[in-house]
């Protein structure tokens, strides 16, 4: 039992410790005006129709004026196509279609894209359903962040082990990453 014990403890200084840093990495990224860093070249976030979308887009203009979002980056919010809902496999299509459409083929062999599924009735969270999870309010030792913030902070290592490609997270869920180990939240 006090092996399992230490374990434990061990695990739990690791996730603090990896989320301290994931948080110093991302102000940085926030405050370098520099050169860009080794990030996410565009990141999609998806919406389940136009109306929801015009709500998302909205907040994510606002968060790119107050700086709470890598300026660098392209964001872009697509809603899922009227009609039947397909779930998260089809929503992902449904995104390589667009990007590979509106910014060419070459588009998704050159970018390090994120998309991220937001779309949904947040049926097991209904004060989220206008917002939406993608922008549920955290509350952290620092100041307030929004999931999207949590979600590019826990993710900001990936684009650097990849070449090019695509990531494809949902909104609710919180994956910390460190070398080779992935942490579920």
């Amino acid at each position: 039992m006090l092996i399992l014990h230490r374990r434990v403890q061990l695990l739990q200084m690791t996730l603090v410790d990896c989320t301290r840093e994931k948080f110093s990495k991302y102000e940085q990224l926030l405050n370098d005006a520099g050169q860009k860093p080794e990030f996410w070249d565009v990141v999609v976030i998806t919406a389940r129709d136009d109306s929801q979308k015009s709500i998302f887009d909205y907040q994510i203009s606002l968060k790119k004026q107050r700086h709470e979002v890598p300026s660098f980056v392209k964001y872009i919010v697509i809603s899922d196509p009227p009609g039947v809902k397909v779930g998260s496999g089809g929503s992902t299509l449904h995104c390589l279609e667009y990007l590979a459409n509106n910014f060419g083929q070459h588009s998704l062999s050159q970018w390090k894209v994120l998309i991220i599924h937001a779309g949904g009735f947040s049926q097991r969270f209904p004060s989220q359903s206008v917002l939406g999870k993608v922008f549920l309010t955290l509350p952290c030792s620092k100041y307030p962040i929004q999931m999207l913030e949590a979600l590019l902070m826990m993710y900001i290592s990936i684009p650097g082990k990849m070449n090019y490609g695509v990531s494809c997270k949902t909104s609710e869920l919180l994956s910390v990453y460190r070398g080779i180990f992935e942490y579920i939240i």
